[in-house]
């Protein structure tokens, strides 16, 4: 292997090593007879260093001396080229200095910004969140610290699992929306195309090459409705749809069934409630009895799927239904 020293100098002298030095001389001596110098304008100083450079094989010295650290060795430039070699960097001779500094910040960045996640868990709930986004509030339930607010309204959210729903019913004021007997209860009731904000004919019409997932529909910006995948993502955290409806199902607001309270426990604050569903007669069926939810999933031309909380089980079931039937729409959060 070829290996190329240069030699710092004292005088005005300046001399070129040439790159076909197949082994550097020993001994002074030996240098200058083999250039034909006298031993008498070159001194080789004890605080001189040798440099190596890995890039090139030509090294020029310049004429102005240069006063190099003593504290400078062979093998700590070896090495350093070493060091930066095995981190697939490969900056020039004049500027390893400053790629190795800003290699160190790059690093401390990172670190500062994986330490900066808060992360905190609620009671015995499983989940871990970032406080700065969330927090646990009463009955173990984690609420979305900063409100959202969509057409004058501010909703609630909550983190189940990791997704984060909204803990009401959308009361957007869409057209052709209508309320059950309390907008602020039970929010507002839509066709199945107006939820998607699609056009009124993707009620008669399959639309399936229309819906994105995420689609976000009617809901704020960042927030979708939930596809069938969504609501059994939700399902999977609350214990299945055997006994989902019964945790999401709001500790009152349902009416009793054979003598037997129709509430639920609402384990995660999703506070779900009878709305009931409007027809296309406008008239409103089963309040205090029944929960319906569009999804954003199709069945097939004129009917989608819906999600169904009854007050007579703890249940939660899929039908499909007439998209001009009028449902409720619970918003999530985008991922």
């Amino acid at each position: 292997m070829k290996r190329l020293v240069f030699i710092g100098c004292i005088g005005v002298l300046t001399f070129s090593c040439m790159s076909d030095i197949d082994m550097p001389p020993k001994t002074y001596a030996e240098f200058a007879e083999l250039h034909g110098l006298s031993s008498s304008l070159l001194l080789l100083s004890s605080s001189s260093s040798v440099g190596v450079s890995s890039s090139s094989e030509e090294v020029e010295a310049s004429s102005s001396s240069e006063e190099l650290s003593s504290s400078s060795s062979e093998e700590e430039s070896s090495s350093s080229s070493e060091i930066l070699s095995s981190s697939s960097v490969e900056p020039s001779s004049s500027s390893e200095e400053a790629s190795s500094s800003s290699i160190e910040a790059s690093s401390s960045s990172v670190t500062l910004s994986s330490s900066s996640v808060k992360l905190a868990k609620c009671g015995d709930r499983p989940e871990e969140f970032d406080q700065d986004l969330y927090e646990c509030g009463a009955n173990e339930i984690i609420y979305l610290k900063n409100a959202v607010t969509y057409d004058g309204e501010a909703y609630l959210a909550v983190l189940i699992g990791d997704q984060t729903w909204m803990a009401r019913n959308l009361n957007y004021n869409a057209n052709g929306s209508k309320c059950q007997s309390n907008c602020t209860t039970y929010g507002r009731m839509y066709n199945w195309a107006t939820a998607m904000a699609l056009s009124a004919d993707c009620n008669a019409n399959t639309c399936t090459n229309q819906i994105q997932f995420p689609h976000r529909g009617i809901c704020p910006e960042g927030w979708h409705i939930p596809s069938d995948a969504d609501w059994n993502l939700l399902f999977t955290v609350s214990g299945g749809t055997s006994t989902g409806g019964y945790k999401l199902k709001a500790k009152s607001g349902w009416n009793d069934y054979e003598s037997k309270s129709g509430n639920g426990t609402n384990d995660y604050g999703f506070s779900a409630l009878p709305g009931g569903s409007i027809g296309t007669n406008d008239l409103p069926y089963d309040v205090g009895n029944f929960g319906n939810w569009w999804s954003a999933s199709e069945y097939n031309n004129s009917n989608a799927y819906r999600l169904s909380i009854g007050y007579h089980s703890e249940n939660a079931n899929w039908y499909f239904s007439g998209k001009t039937t009028l449902f409720a729409i619970r918003c999530l959060q985008n991922q």
